[in-house]
């Protein structure tokens, strides 16, 4: 990084996690680490660097094959989930060798999929819990076929993305009983604490067969747009999108003030 601009990233407040925090998240093993350190179930996984590298044989199939890297459901489709070892080989070939970087494989959690908006600092605000309903039952969260992440996949691939079945409804607020709305809740705080979350966040989570919710990623940029489903949580619960936006700015006003 230039040096110029590393002295103005220190000096210029602005919304939103530190770098630390930013890289941390978009790198799914290490959110993990973290994740497993503070208690916090994941789904159990490990990184291949090579198609051919030994799996672990503690992992039971269905898998499913991610980038390590990236955000956006970037690398993900119909393929994705992956039922023997041939099958994960191919996956996780295509994974190195189209996006250069290795393959995360995880033991797929087939249940109910929530995603989580926090927002604050010191006083924490968890947003109205959406919960994402699928065309399958091994539906995963894909690209939107009018995301203009889309494009700019199309411009890093050359080449348009395939676009296997996407998720079906967000449901705000979620369907779901107290008691799993507040451990839906305290997990979300637990882990925006773990990974020093600061400002805003959304992250994913899905309840396991066995009962136990399994946090999928924390997304500390997550999308803003109107559109989106962070400022539909907060729509559903009553705010404006300005008000929205304008408590993200008084929540890192705040944290500069105090010196963070």
């Amino acid at each position: 990084m230039n040096r110029r601009f590393r002295r103005c990233a220190n000096i210029i407040p602005y919304t939103g996690s530190g770098v630390l925090t930013t890289a941390l998240c978009l790198d799914k093993a290490k959110t993990k680490e973290i994740l497993l350190q503070n208690e916090l179930a994941t789904p159990r996984g490990q990184v291949l660097a090579r198609a051919d590298d030994a799996l672990n044989r503690a992992l039971q199939f269905p898998l499913i094959v991610k980038l390590v890297h990236e955000g956006s459901s970037m690398g993900l489709s119909s393929d994705s989930i992956v039922d023997d070892e041939n099958a994960l080989r191919r996956r996780v070939a295509f994974v190195i060798n189209t996006y250069q970087q290795p393959a995360l494989v995880e033991e797929f959690i087939q249940g109910r999929e929530f995603t989580v908006g926090v927002l604050g600092n010191r006083e924490l605000t968890i947003l109205p819990i959406v919960e994402i309903t699928f065309d399958s039952p091994r539906g995963i969260n894909l690209f939107q076929p009018d995301d203009p992440v889309i494009e700019m996949a199309a411009h890093e691939l050359g080449h348009a993305p395939t676009i296997p079945a996407k998720m079906h409804l967000a449901v705000i607020p979620a369907p779901i009983n107290d008691a799993l709305a507040a451990r839906i809740r305290e997990t979300a705080t637990r882990a925006y604490r773990a990974l020093d979350c600061r400002d805003w966040c959304r992250m994913e989570m899905r309840l396991g067969a066995d009962n136990r919710l399994y946090v999928l990623e924390l997304n500390p940029i997550a999308g803003i747009d109107p559109d989106y489903l962070l400022p539909k949580a907060a729509r559903a619960a009553g705010w404006t999108y300005a008000q929205l936006v304008n408590h993200i700015l008084d929540c890192a006003l705040e944290r500069t003030r105090n010196g963070n």
